[in-house]
């Protein structure tokens, strides 16, 4: 990690636990602005780091997409700002496959077997949330199912080229989605910015990280 990525990584970190205490206190302006920066952050390392090619541009796409779903998940929870938010990481979970799907050359039992585990715990998890999404409950099923493939593809594509941290990655991405979905149909409790929250930028900074490694070996 250069001096740069270190100070940016730095910076996401103090970012998200500023939006935590924000959110606690209920000065949701302050949150928001801390939430944007720390996704700037994340979006500022994947751009720094070389990502050579066409997977190089489909995994910038994916953080790109990733802040514009931050900044309108971030406002009032309106029906229209959640849907464009929704398509936002729908999108970025596209991208990040593509990306995943070109880098693998080839699927081996352990990413098999915790590919398997990870879609039925997913499976598992959406059910429960879609029964109490309402009329939400086709936006839950269709985002559940692309965040699942996302996740199931970067530990394939991980457990490919020894890159630990694209399946760390996925994986948080998955799980903090999962956690956002349970504050909005679910249970709202402070677990959802205490773990939800930092599970996320974890993951975004893991795969910016691993991107570079990907796209090189596509």
């Amino acid at each position: 990690m250069d001096t740069l990525s270190w100070y940016l990584t730095s910076a996401c970190a103090v970012a998200v636990a500023l939006t935590v205490i924000m959110r606690r206190r209920g000065w949701s302006g302050l949150a928001l602005g801390f939430k944007a920066l720390a996704s700037v952050c994340f979006v500022a390392v994947a751009f720094l780091l070389p990502a050579p090619g066409w997977v190089g541009i489909a995994f910038r796409g994916a953080f790109i997409a990733s802040l514009l779903g931050d900044v309108l998940l971030g406002g009032p929870d309106k029906p229209r700002r959640l849907l464009l938010g929704a398509a936002a990481f729908a999108v970025a979970h596209v991208l990040f496959t593509i990306g995943f799907v070109a880098s693998t050359t080839r699927v081996g039992a352990p990413a098999v077997l915790v590919g398997l585990i990870t879609i039925s715990l997913a499976v598992l998890a959406a059910s429960r949330l879609a029964a109490v999404a309402g009329r939400f409950r086709p936006l839950v099923l269709v985002y559940g199912v692309a965040v699942t493939v996302m996740a199931v593809t970067a530990v394939t594509a991980g457990f490919d080229h020894g890159a630990y941290g694209v399946i760390l990655g996925g994986l948080m991405f998955l799980a903090s989605d999962l956690l956002v979905a349970r504050g909005m149909f679910g249970r709202q409790d402070a677990l959802n910015d205490l773990l939800g929250l930092p599970l996320y930028y974890a993951a975004q900074l893991a795969l910016a990280f691993s991107a570079s490694l990907l796209a090189g070996r596509a």
